[in-house]
C-alpha cells in the first residue's frame, strides 16, 4: 500500500468535499475485530475482549468514499481498544517527520495553510486535530446537523470492508491461523492498486499481459496464486 501523493490529496479533498461536504477530509478511520478460530488457549486471554466474547485479531485502516483503503494496520490482540492500536499504527508516521505531503485546504474563509488534512473517526478517538469526530450532546441545530453529517460520512469505512467481504468471502469467515495475515496482505494490495477502487472488480479477471489487471494496469497476482496462498493460508 502507499500514501496519497499531493495529487492523491487534491482529488480526495475535492470528492469529500462533493460526496459528503467535508473539505479537508482525507478519509475515514476505524478498527474492525476479525474472530481467530483456532486461537491457543495461551493466548486467547490477551486476544478477547469482553464485549466480542471470543478471541479477535483488530484491523485499522483509513477509507475514502470511493472504497481506496490506503492504510491497513492488521495484528493487533483484540484485547486492545482502538485508541491502544491507533498509538501503535504507522498511521502518522510520515506527518510527525515532516514528510506527508503539503495539503491546505479553506473552510467558511478560514485557510488552513499549515495543515495535512483530517480524518472523521468515532467518538472513542483522542481529541487531536487530524481527527474530526462528532458531538456527544450537540445542542442546537448546527451542532446535530454537523454530527449527523459526520456520521453519514463515516459509513465510508464500514461500506468499504463490506465491498471487501462480499468480493472475498474468506474475509467473513473467522481466521484458522495467523498465517491469514498473508492472506488479508495480499487482498488488500489487489483491491489498493489504485485509488479509483476499479481493481476490486478487475483482480479478479485480470486481462492483457501476464500479472496485469485491467483497467488499471496494476500489478497482481493470477487468481491461481492467491488463491493458493489463501487455501494454504487456512
Amino acid at each position: 500500500m502507499r500514501s496519497p501523493t499531493a495529487t492523491d490529496v487534491a482529488l480526495l479533498y475535492s470528492a469529500h468535499e462533493e460526496k459528503h461536504g467535508f473539505k479537508g477530509m482525507l478519509g475515514s478511520i476505524d478498527c474492525m475485530h476479525w474472530e481467530w478460530k483456532n486461537c491457543p488457549v495461551a493466548y486467547k486471554g490477551q486476544y478477547t475482549r469482553g464485549d466480542h466474547k471470543k478471541p479477535t485479531i483488530m484491523l485499522d485502516g483509513v477509507a475514502s468514499y470511493d472504497l481506496w483503503i490506503w492504510h491497513a494496520f492488521f495484528g493487533m490482540a483484540g484485547s486492545n481498544n482502538d485508541i491502544n492500536v491507533l498509538i501503535q499504527s504507522p498511521i502518522f508516521d510520515a506527518l510527525n517527520k515532516g514528510t506527508a505531503p503539503s495539503a491546505p485546504f479553506e473552510v467558511n474563509g478560514n485557510e488552513y495553510t499549515n495543515t495535512k488534512g483530517y480524518y472523521l473517526a468515532d467518538g472513542i478517538y483522542p481529541d487531536w486535530v487530524t481527527l474530526i469526530k462528532g458531538m456527544s450532546c450537540p445542542t442546537d441545530e448546527p451542532r446535530i446537523k454537523f454530527t449527523r453529517f459526520q456520521a453519514s460520512a463515516r459509513k465510508d469505512k464500514e461500506r468499504a470492508f463490506g465491498v471487501l467481504q462480499g468480493l472475498f468471502y474468506i474475509l467473513s469467515l473467522a481466521a484458522q491461523t495467523m498465517k491469514i495475515r498473508l492472506g488479508m496482505v495480499l487482498l488488500f494490495q489487489l483491491a489498493n492498486s489504485s485509488p479509483n477502487g476499479q481493481v476490486l472488480e478487475a483482480a479478479l479477471k485480470p486481462t492483457g499481459v501476464d500479472g496485469i489487471c485491467s483497467p488499471c494496469l496494476a500489478p497482481c497476482p493470477s487468481p491461481s496464486s492467491w488463491l493458493s496462498l489463501l487455501f494454504i493460508s487456512m
